[in-house]
């Protein structure tokens, strides 16, 4: 009995406190594929990394939105940005919002107005 109860626990800790680490590893491998040389394959890490909020993306995302050779790879980063809502995007975003690219620019808008009001409340 108290076998079955101590597999039973361990079996729980084991659904419980590993789940983190499988989502650490599906953030990392979303962070590896935006090395990727498909854009399409870019353009869905980018895409889930914002789905996820994991703020250990915006570097990668600012450095997508700014670099990236696809077009709709830098706008879907400029949007995870604003899903994210992670206060150092700030700063990439303002000169985005300004841009003569329509696409660009209401995505980095978007993307702020998901950031400011948090920005704002911790000061």
């Amino acid at each position: 009995m108290k076998n079955r109860v101590f597999l039973s626990c361990l079996f729980c800790f084991m659904l419980c406190g590993f789940s983190g680490f499988a989502s650490a590893d599906k953030i990392d491998k979303l962070i590896n594929d935006l090395s990727d040389g498909s854009s399409h394959i870019r353009w869905r890490a980018v895409m889930l990394l914002g789905q996820e909020k994991d703020r250990r993306a915006v570097d990668p995302l600012i450095k997508m939105a700014a670099d990236d050779q696809n077009y709709g790879v830098r706008v879907e980063a400029v949007k995870s940005l604003g899903k994210i809502g992670d206060k150092r995007a700030v700063e990439f975003l303002k000169p985005l919002a300004e841009s003569k690219d329509e696409n660009i620019s209401r995505a980095a808008v978007e993307a702020l107005a998901g950031i400011q009001p948090e920005a704002d409340s911790s000061d």
